[in-house]
């Protein structure tokens, strides 16, 4: 069994390898998948639907049905790490700010955001599997305030937090298309 130690942090590679268990993909009760758009379903350069096992940051979105909230699941992989044993917080703030555009996204607003702010409550140690959601929070005129939350697979706390203001957007403006889905209708 190979380790990777660091400091007084020690990951088994081997473990971390073998990637995200199945829960990962499989939808909650209550909660319905998400037909995104071509540049979600693709992935990012830090983050896919599809890797090799263990080796970055792997996410899946769904939309919940009782409150419409764009909810989800993720896993940190070994390309995910930061300090020594542990995710990245840029890894950890590029999947809250997935959750934020998402919840936008979802509610079927095209807007930038004008403001994010992140507060890491707890280490998330690499080959974690985290819930993740996104919600609005009030809209007025162009402005769009949202709120994400990153919480352990088995677990209450928070683990992180973010908030954000976004400006809405004319989608002509915005470079798109004007064509807005809003997943699963």
């Amino acid at each position: 069994m190979s380790k990777l130690s660091r400091l007084d942090r020690t990951v088994d590679s081997s473990l971390l390898l073998q990637g995200p268990s199945p829960w990962l993909s499989a939808s909650e009760p209550g909660w319905a998948p998400l037909d995104l758009p071509a540049a979600l379903e693709r992935g990012r350069v830090f983050s896919s639907r599809e890797t090799p096992p263990g080796s970055c940051l792997l996410a899946r979105y769904f939309r919940r049905l009782v409150d419409e909230a764009f909810v989800g699941k993720a896993y940190f992989g070994l390309g995910t790490e930061g300090p020594p044993g542990l995710a990245h917080n840029g890894s950890i703030g590029t999947l809250l700010d997935e959750a934020l555009g998402g919840a936008i996204w979802l509610s079927g607003h095209v807007a930038f955001a004008r403001h994010l702010a992140i507060d890491f409550l707890q280490r998330i140690p690499l080959g974690s599997e985290v819930l993740l959601e996104g919600k609005l929070l009030r809209r007025e005129g162009r402005r769009i305030d949202a709120v994400g939350l990153l919480l352990p697979r088995h677990g209450e706390h928070p683990l992180a937090r973010a908030t954000a203001i976004y400006d809405k957007v004319d989608p002509a403006s915005a470079g798109t298309t004007g064509r807005v889905i809003v997943g699963g209708v």
